[in-house]
Order: C-alpha cells, then structure tokens, then sequence
C-alpha cells in the first residue's frame, strides 16, 4: 500500500473526523512546534507547526515542511523550525489585529527541546551555534520583543510531533484530538457526565 492509498483510506475511514473551532472562547493565539532530527535521505529535518485560535481550538495553521538547509545537531534542527513558527505567529497576530481581535499578551510558543529554549532565550553564541545564519534570528527577537513566549511542553504532549513524522497508533490517537480540537468537547461532556451523576445521586 503506498502513502496515498494509506491517506485515503484514513480520510475514508474517518469522516467524522475534522477541525473543530468552537465559539464563545477568547481569541488568544498559541503555537506549537517540533522538529524531526535528519529524517530525510539527504539527512535534512523536517519541521511541523501550528497556531491555534485557543489553546483548545484546532489549529487555523498548520505546516509540515521539509527543511531547506542541513541542521548538524537536533536542536539547530529545532531553532530553524522556531523560526518557521515565528513567522505563522507574526503573519496570524497581524490577521487578527486587522479583524479586531489584537493579541495584547505574548503568543505562547510551545517546544519540546530545552536547549533550543535555552539557545534562543540567552541568546547563546558558541561552537555549536556560531554558523546558525542570522535570518534565523528572528525568533530571538520576538522572545526579546515579548511578541512570543516559549514554554516547554513534553514529546508525548507535543501536538506539532504528529507533523513531523510517521507515529505508532498509540501516540498518534493521543495527539489527534489535540490537533482537531476534540479535547475541549471531551472536557464538556465530562462536565456533563458528572453534573448528571451528582443529579442523580442527590434525587
């Protein structure tokens, strides 16, 4: 079976599956992003990302992109995706700034590898860093700018992870509802679930 067949037997077998954006939620924007380590044949990395419209709603963005320079170490690998997402979160606060919903607070960038968050925070300059060409660098002025916020989010958590790369059944249905927006749902029929059993219970 080939990599179409694959995906449409997935699209086929999965028709109520989708995007889902809900109302009544703040508009606050937040990013996730991953970086796959030298996963090509010429040994390039390959970089998924996307912005959200909540931190529960599907994702508006999303990219899955093979990277165009060669990264010598995982977490270069990870500061050229940032700066991929740096980009996706500059053009979506501007879209939303001329739709009425500007960002006052800094867009939280979700990543999953804390020496890119070191790297890109400090601004470290040394042997492994050093040849990381300057365009790059506009994710360090963002954080600067307090236009973007890092924060560190685990693998297993990592919703940009399903982006990057072929994942096992068991991870991939664990980042699916975060990549659609089915968890805030999950959340509610929760809610639901037990203001029922306390209803029942006090009656």
């Amino acid at each position: 079976m080939t990599c179409v067949d694959r995906v449409l037997d997935y699209v086929a077998g999965t028709p109520e599956k989708g995007i889902r954006f809900h109302k009544n939620i703040p508009v606050i924007l937040c990013s996730t992003v991953d970086a796959s380590y030298g996963m090509h044949e010429d040994r390039k990395s390959h970089t998924g990302c996307t912005v959200h419209l909540g931190e529960h709603s599907g994702p508006f963005i999303a990219r899955s992109k093979k990277q165009t320079v060669t990264a010598d170490s995982s977490t270069v690998a990870e500061f050229i995706a940032a700066h991929t997402a740096a980009k996706e979160i500059m053009w979506a606060r501007n879209i939303m700034a001329e739709l009425g919903y500007k960002q006052g607070e800094p867009t939280v960038l979700r990543e999953d590898n804390k020496s890119t968050i070191t790297m890109i925070d400090n601004e470290c300059h040394g042997p492994k860093t050093k040849h990381i060409d300057i365009r790059y660098n506009l994710i360090r002025e963002q954080v600067k700018d307090g236009v973007i916020l890092l924060r560190y989010t685990s693998t297993i958590d990592m919703t940009s992870d399903i982006l990057t790369k072929n994942l096992g059944p068991k991870q991939f249905l664990h980042l699916r509802p975060r990549l659609l927006g089915e968890e805030i749902r999950a959340l509610v029929n929760c809610v639901a679930m037990c203001h029922d059993f306390t209803c029942k219970k006090s009656q």
